[in-house]
């Protein structure tokens, strides 16, 4: 700001509240500048004075005021040009405040002392001013494998800083060391930092350098390895009658680790496993013997200093059969050919033990023809683990030929077999009930399938008595004091369904089945008769004292054989009738269907006539001569 100065014969009769002119005297007084300047404190600054003249002379300054908090060199401004000047501006390091001032004034040859003008000085003190990076990130570290993270820090400051800075937790300081920084002004230093976690967590941590420089150091820690459960139940494995189970274990590194394992005696492990980077790897574990007992215990899992422990439970194996049947049935048991003398006393002690650790429920299956001494009950046998108990199998006695089968025992998922053979000479083969109620029942002519359809009421019933003299199959389990029935009538026969007919016995409340022969092949290839239970294609029908059944699903022309049993009113069954055979015929023909294509030719024959005679009596008729 230019000040008017006044000539120096009026300035001291001068009052504050004189008006001054700027022409004064016997030349015009120059005009000064005020200035602001900033200097550290202890530090010098150079200040240049400066004016405003009109005068070709140069112009003189003089301080008019001194500094309290510093000191000014020289104390007559050194002049710098016509219209300047310079003078050094010390600032004490003692002394406290932060402005500081003092006042000049200048005059040229001829004029007085103009107005003068103040400087104003700014003290400050010298502050470091830090560039950082705003965060340092490691995404992920693996425990007990350190990861480092560099960056830089530059002082853009006026003033050095020097600080020991604390590192963060799970972090150390690699350079500076010991976080020792030591940073001038313009300086900048690389630093390197180290994650150091001891234990997994997240770490999140803002550390204060200085002022508001900061740096937010985050880290995710994570274990050398994870398992995919902390717990393991081991399961049975019944084809190496083990307990068995594993642990999937994950490498989180992308280096190989080596896991090593640490577990209880009865319990079978590898003692190390390695697992490729980022990978999983599979432990196997195994329970042998020792199958009433159950077991629990803990796996330990170490790699580096990292340790996972993992809680495996074997529960007690369930139930193991076996069967033993002698020194010399290691291939199975087998009778041999059984003759009248050997087969009453053929039988073969059969052994069954449970081995495993849990109680069997056995359900015991006997190969055809084959049988126990003492059956065993349809709730099975209860065995306890370590127990036995033994069958006593016997060969076939009443058919003969030779056997063979699998006497089977199972306990829920458990299972023993054993292959039995027999062969039975037919002299040796004793008769039974049924044998003897078939030689009774079988007496007479054999089935007659040929027979022609009969045609009358006469006829019917001959071709039914004719079938009631046949023999029938029995499995001797009927209960013969009960009524036969056998099929006596044939009531209609339309080719595809046959209707037969029969009395009733004495008494009320019957119910019959119709049986109808089939035949099967057995696993040995031998083709035998077997009577099958009809079903819905049999409509049965009860009318006083006579009850017929219709049979139904028949082909024409082919032969069927059929017999019937009695049902009493209280369930039981009696031996089955005498079976027929009978070959079902379509109806006859009537008239039009056997003569339907003569007439058919005739009338074709007709008109034919009769367009030709019509054609005829068209023609003229010629005269003869």
């Amino acid at each position: 700001m230019a000040m008017l100065c006044l000539p120096a014969s009026l300035e001291a009769k001068r009052k504050p509240d004189d008006v001054t002119s700027p022409n004064i005297g016997a030349g015009s007084a120059p005009a000064v500048d005020a200035k602001k300047v900033e200097v550290l404190r202890g530090q010098t600054v150079e200040i240049t004075l400066t004016g405003k003249t009109s005068s070709n002379g140069d112009m003189t300054f003089i301080l008019r005021s001194k500094p309290k908090l510093g000191t000014l060199q020289p104390e007559n401004p050194k002049p710098k040009s016509k219209i300047s000047a310079t003078l050094w501006y010390t600032a004490s390091p003692d002394k406290k405040g932060a402005t500081d001032e003092f006042t000049f004034a200048a005059q040229v040859p001829g004029s007085s002392t103009c107005e003068p003008a103040k400087v104003t000085i700014h003290i400050i003190d010298a502050a470091p001013k830090l560039d950082v990076p705003p965060e340092v990130i490691a995404k992920r570290v693996i425990l007990g494998h350190p990861v480092t993270r560099p960056f830089s820090i530059r002082n853009t400051g006026n003033g050095a800083w020097n600080a020991t800075v604390p590192a963060p937790k799970g972090w150390r300081w690699t350079a500076p060391r010991g976080g020792a920084f030591a940073l001038a002004p313009g300086a900048e230093v690389n630093c390197e930092i180290e994650c150091i976690a001891a234990k997994i967590e997240d770490l999140d941590e803002v550390v204060a350098l200085h002022g508001d420089w900061k740096i937010h150091f985050t880290a995710h820690v994570v274990p050398p390895f994870s398992v995919a459960s902390s717990q393991v139940a081991l399961a049975w494995k019944g084809e190496t009658k083990t307990r068995t189970g594993s642990i999937e274990i994950t490498n989180n590194d992308a280096r190989d680790i080596t896991v090593q394992t640490l577990a209880p005696d009865w319990l079978k492990l590898p003692g190390l496993l390695t697992i490729v980077g980022e990978k999983q790897g599979t432990l196997d574990l195994a329970v042998e013997g020792a199958f009433p007992q159950s077991f629990t215990g803990t796996v330990k899992l170490t790699s580096g200093n990292y340790s996972q422990s993992v809680e495996v439970k074997a529960a007690p194996a369930p139930a193991l059969l076996t069967i033993d049947a002698g020194p010399a049935t290691a291939g199975g048991v087998h009778f041999g050919i059984l003759t009248a003398e050997t087969l009453s006393t053929a039988k073969h002690t059969i052994t069954v033990s449970n081995d495993g650790g849990s109680e069997a429920t056995l359900k015991v299956q006997v190969p055809e023809f084959f049988s126990l001494t003492t059956p065993a009950p349809p709730e099975g046998v209860q065995l306890q683990p370590g127990a036995k108990t033994t069958f006593v199998l016997l060969p076939p006695s009443d058919t003969a030929g030779t056997f063979q089968g699998n006497f089977v025992v199972t306990a829920a998922e458990a299972r023993a077999v054993l292959f039995v053979t027999a062969g039975l000479d037919p002299a040796a083969r004793p008769a039974t009930v049924a044998d003897t109620a078939g030689a009774i029942i079988n007496q007479g002519t054999r089935p007659v399938s040929t027979t022609p359809r009969p045609r009358t009421e006469e006829e019917r019933k001959t071709v039914a008595l004719m079938n009631t003299n046949v023999a029938y199959i029995s499995d001797g389990t009927e209960d013969a004091k009960l009524p036969r029935v056998s099929v006596v009538d044939i009531v209609a026969d339309n080719g595809n369904t046959v209707t037969f007919g029969w009395d009733l016995p004495e008494g009320e409340g019957w119910k019959f089945q119709m049986y109808r022969a089939t035949v099967e092949r057995l696993k040995s290839n031998q083709m035998v008769l077997v009577w099958a239970k009809c079903g819905d294609e049999v409509k049965y029908t009860v009318e006083g004292r006579r009850a017929t059944a219709t049979v139904g699903e028949l082909h024409p022309f082919s032969p069927f054989k059929f017999c019937l049993q009695t049902i009493a009113p209280d369930g039981k069954r009696s031996m089955p009738g005498k079976a027929i055979s009978y070959r079902p015929y379509p109806p006859d023909a009537s008239h039009w269907e056997l003569t339907w294509q003569y007439y058919l030719a005739g009338a074709a024959g007709l008109l034919a006539l009769g367009y030709w005679l019509r054609k005829k009596w068209k023609q003229p008729i010629s005269a003869t001569a």
